[in-house]
């Protein structure tokens, strides 16, 4: 794994881990799909069915790998889905999986001209 970038790699393993929860991605859904800007913890709760505590827990890892921002207008927290960041997640998704694509095409070719020369 000398050839790893490192930094990317530890980047995506955090993307992937927080993608990695059903309660995470309705709430990337709704967000991405919200229209009014206007949601907070407790309207991704009551949309969920899950107590305001999880989603905040859900929201903070969210947070943490900048898939969701958030503002603030008087006590009340607003949170947004970031389409600059998933845009740029989805890249380096598309970059990771075409190496491991290539790879598996050479390792194929291998494969099969060592079948011919057998």
């Amino acid at each position: 794994m000398s050839e790893c970038n490192r930094l990317f790699v530890e980047e995506m393993a955090g993307v992937f881990k927080s993608l990695g929860d059903y309660n995470r991605l309705c709430i990337i859904y709704l967000l991405a799909n919200d229209q009014t800007g206007t949601l907070g913890v407790n309207d991704l709760a009551g949309m969920l069915g899950i107590s305001q505590p999880a989603v905040s827990q859900h929201v903070k890892i969210l947070k943490n790998v900048q898939i969701i921002g958030s503002r603030k207008e008087g006590n009340r927290v607003y949170y947004s889905f970031n389409r600059e960041n998933m845009v740029r997640y989805k890249e380096n998704f598309n970059a990771l999986s075409r190496s491991v694509m290539e790879k598996c095409r050479q390792d194929q070719e291998r494969k099969l001209i060592k079948d011919e020369l057998s």
